[in-house]
C-alpha cells in the first residue's frame, strides 16, 4: 500500500514489518533448506527476505547461458559489419585451467607422459 506521506508511509512500513516479524511459521510446514533448528520455525519477514535474495541471485548457469548469448551477439555483430576476422572474448584464467584439465586427464589415460621439470 502506498500512502502520499513519506512519514506515514514510513509507519505503515514499520508497522507491516512488525507484523510479519510476529508470525512464526514452524518447521513442520517449511521445506528443509528454510528450517531454523535453534528456534523451531522462521518469521514471515525472514522467508521473506530469503525468498527476496534467492529470486535476486543468478545461479552458475544462468550466468554461463547469459554470457554466452552476449557472446554470440557481439560475434554476430561483428560479422555483419566487417570482413575482418572477429575479435574472440577470451578469459584466459578459464583457458589455462582448461588446458590444465586437458593435460592431466591425457597423461592419466595414458596417451601422453608426464614431465619432471
Amino acid at each position: 500500500m502506498k500512502i502520499s506521506n513519506p512519514e506515514t508511509q514510513a509507519l505503515f512500513d514499520a508497522l507491516a514489518r512488525n507484523t510479519r516479524e510476529m508470525i512464526v511459521v514452524p518447521n513442520s510446514w517449511l521445506p528443509k533448506e528454510y528450517h531454523h533448528n535453534r528456534d523451531g520455525g522462521r518469521s514471515l519477514q525472514e522467508l521473506s527476505d530469503m525468498a527476496t535474495v534467492k529470486m535476486e541471485t543468478e545461479t552458475q548457469h544462468q550466468k554461463l547461458k547469459r554470457e554466452k548469448s552476449e557472446r554470440a551477439e557481439n560475434y554476430r555483430k561483428q560479422w555483419e559489419n566487417s570482413e575482418t576476422p572477429l575479435d574472440y572474448d577470451e578469459d584466459s584464467d578459464k583457458l589455462y585451467r582448461n588446458q590444465l584439465t586437458f593435460v592431466g586427464v591425457m597423461i592419466k589415460t595414458g596417451v601422453m607422459e608426464g614431465f619432471d621439470e
